[in-house]
């Protein structure tokens, strides 16, 4: 019954966020000329888009996680933790000025006093919800089920930043793509990793797991997310948060799917018996 409610309210959530979505990509009545500064504009931004989903498509087959777990994970990425991060972050910031006498001077601050916090909180536990829809334990499913509802937020955003811009320049397009290497996909997947972790530390009690590594990965992305948004995000502040980023990624990575990982067999693929053991191949937790 539990999980019947949740997935009715995630596909009225997902309805309400596909419509709202829809509303927001829509330009209205637009030139040749503004047309073809949309399509440019927008070709910078998906074209990202086809490296990092082949990467997660090639990690999504090695865990052994289905298809349609697959299209659930995208589509509540894209359409339900997108819209509601949105609205939160309004409401907060609203809170912000009703409870501070002088929130006029924090202005400069409102990218990171709310989207960080917001975003990094919802986008997993969106994971989690996908994750308990489809009866999935395994960390190494927390890890790429993250990336997959972070993929899906990030490309929402990136093409809502480029549509409604006032005026869509190659170089706005291209600074969206660069950061999309160390952005949404990459702190959600070490996000979801973190807390489920800590959710099998302390309440399953699975002590066995590097609790210092589980509270780096659950707490670091939300504070590195911080100093991005944050007046101090210079270019060498933003390159070392991009390498911080990467690097905690790269170890969760290099655990479950490098030479030796614990989802990699010996052509570097999961096995078909390694998928029909399960915990096998992509042990639960380690």
């Amino acid at each position: 019954m539990k999980r019947k409610v949740i997935i009715f309210g995630l596909l009225v959530l997902m309805s309400i966020g596909l419509e709202y979505e829809m509303e927001n990509l829509y330009f209205g009545e637009v030139t040749l000329l503004e047309l073809g500064e949309y399509l440019s504009g927008l070709g910078v931004v998906v074209i990202y888009c086809i490296p990092l989903g082949l990467l997660i498509r090639r990690l999504w087959r090695q865990v052994g996680l289905s298809f349609e777990a697959g299209v659930i994970a995208i589509m509540v990425g894209c359409f339900v933790s997108g819209w509601l991060a949105g609205e939160a972050n309004t409401y907060i910031e609203s809170l912000w000025y009703l409870a501070l006498p002088n929130a006029e001077r924090l202005i400069d601050w409102n990218d990171a006093l709310a989207a960080p916090f917001v975003e990094e909180i919802l986008k997993c536990a969106c994971a989690l919800l996908v994750m308990y829809l489809i009866g999935e334990r395994r960390l190494s499913a927390a890890f790429v089920i993250g990336m997959v509802i972070g993929f899906g937020f990030q490309l929402i955003e990136d093409l809502n930043y480029v549509l409604q811009a006032e005026t869509i320049t190659f170089e706005m397009a291209a600074y969206r793509a660069a950061g999309a290497l160390s952005s949404h996909w990459m702190m959600t997947g070490v996000t979801t990793a973190g807390v489920w972790g800590l959710w099998l530390w302390y309440r399953e009690k699975v002590e066995s797991l590097p609790l210092g590594w589980l509270w780096v990965s659950a707490l670091m992305p939300m504070g590195l997310h911080f100093i991005w948004n944050s007046p101090l995000g210079y270019l060498w502040v933003t390159s070392l948060v991009s390498a911080a980023i990467i690097y905690l990624w790269g170890r969760l990575y290099l655990t479950w799917f490098g030479r030796t990982g614990l989802c990699t067999g010996k052509e570097g693929v999961v096995s078909d018996e390694v998928k029909r053991k399960g915990e096998d191949g992509c042990q639960l937790y380690n």
